[in-house]
């Protein structure tokens, strides 16, 4: 019976030392999974880290795939086409989603994706604004995600080149690495002081210097045009941005009140104001009270000044039209226009040079043109003929040295660079240096 007994009671304490065991492991893989599932919150682990087979990816081993996404694209396709299963785009898609949803990432959008040593897929990257940016990456633990600002490289550069045959120094810039963005620039700056449809000529030259963004080594944009000097008609027009303002070596801004012509791109001017002019549909003599800017049909309409929307609509005769209202003294008016942006409403804000609409041929008009207007306490005049006044006041030259001190630098930074290349004077010259221009009235 003993023996029996001793028998009984071994079975008896294996029994509760495995039911231990087994309630002591049950608890470990409890505490371990809900670690797991806490962790998978920002952390997913790839699954390609353990695949037979090395993933084929349409690239060079190490490189940075720059790109913008297409029509039609989605980042599936993107990351798939980069060596990523379904499942790993997905787990992707979910450990970015509280910092950027990548689902909603569409047409225009940019990309970066970096492959290691291997050819192997390692991070996505994704602008989020215009100074910071996601990336996914792999890591030994997973994908992690995390938000951080875009590290910009800032340079100067000094650009210039001389008007071809044609009269025109647009082809030079446009030859250039985003140089339509520098022709706009150059268009702003001397709106109120160079026609470039009709001052330029043969012999002409520009230069400037300009930041430039660059970003892992490459043109991202340019920054400000901190000097410029253009030679229109053999005269020289040059200015320097002073507190975030283009003034000439006399201190006088460049910025006037209103633009002289709201087409950049206008072909030539086919009536001008007059108070008798027969008119090209009726036929009978009447006021002109505006000007006719020939341009091709659908080239921008831009905003002469800051003001309000008065109308924007069909108004009879000058067809599709807009009205501003710049200030208690100035209106004007943009007729027979193709096209009316849709913000471009009544009572809507705009700013001095924003497209407001196109140039069309619509209502009483017999060709593709714009009718400009300008109203002054309420009487026409002849916009060709009206004396704008800058918007800022002049810099006193003689009592503010930092003014003076700001151009002897810009000065200082030319001659320096035109040592370097070695170039007497503009011969198409561009040339880069990490320098800043030390002018500390400039703000960037």
């Amino acid at each position: 019976m003993n023996i029996l007994k001793r028998k009984r009671d071994r079975r008896i304490r294996r029994s509760v030392a495995l039911l231990g065991l087994l309630a002591f492991g049950a608890w470990m893989w409890t505490g371990m999974f809900a670690h797991v599932r806490n962790v998978e919150a920002t952390m997913v682990y790839p699954s390609f880290e353990v695949a037979a087979e090395p993933l084929q990816v349409l690239a060079t081993p190490g490189q940075v795939i720059r790109g913008t996404m297409g029509r039609g694209q989605s980042i599936y396709g993107l990351l798939a086409r980069y060596g990523l299963a379904q499942n790993d785009v997905a787990q992707v898609l979910r450990v970015a989603r509280p910092v950027k949803d990548l689902a909603r990432v569409g047409s225009g959008d940019t990309y970066r994706v970096r492959l290691d040593e291997r050819g192997r897929f390692r991070s996505l990257e994704v602008d989020i604004s215009g100074s910071r940016m996601m990336t996914v990456a792999v890591t030994p633990f997973g994908y992690f995600a995390e938000s951080r600002d875009i590290a910009f490289e800032t340079r100067l550069r000094n650009i210039g080149g001389a008007v071809t045959g044609d009269a025109s120094m647009f082809p030079a810039l446009m030859r250039i690495e985003r140089g339509a963005e520098l022709v706009r620039r150059l268009s702003d700056i001397y709106a109120w002081e160079v026609d470039f449809r009709r001052d330029i000529q043969p012999g002409d030259s520009f230069e400037m210097l300009v930041d430039e963004i660059r970003r892992d080594g490459q043109l991202e944009r340019f920054g400000d045009i901190r000097w410029v000097r253009l030679t229109a008609g053999g005269v020289p027009h040059e200015a320097m941005l002073f507190e975030g303002e283009y003034y000439g070596r006399d201190g006088v801004s460049l910025r006037h009140t209103l633009l002289p012509t709201p087409v950049a791109e206008y072909h030539h001017v086919s009536s001008r104001y007059s108070e008798a002019r027969r008119h090209p549909v009726y036929g009978f003599v009447r006021p002109h009270h505006g000007v006719d800017f020939v341009a091709r049909w659908g080239a921008p309409v831009r905003a002469t000044g800051d003001g309000v929307v008065l109308f924007s609509g069909w108004k009879g005769d000058n067809g599709y039209m807009v009205s501003v209202r710049h200030d208690g003294v100035y209106r004007s008016g943009y007729a027979h226009l193709s096209r009316i942006p849709d913000h471009i409403k009544r009572g809507a804000r705009v700013r001095q040079g924003q497209v407001i609409g196109f140039v069309g041929n619509s209502g009483a008009s017999t060709g593709t043109h714009l009718h400009y207007a300008i109203y002054r306490n309420g009487l026409p005049m002849d916009p060709l003929k009206l004396d704008y006044t800058p918007v800022f006041d002049s810099v006193d030259v003689a009592g503010d040295s930092s003014f003076t001190v700001a151009w002897d630098e810009v000065r200082l930074v030319l001659d320096s660079m035109h040592r370097e290349q070695q170039v007497p004077g503009v011969r198409h010259v561009s040339n880069s240096t990490d320098s800043p221009v030390p002018v500390t009235n400039t703000r960037m």
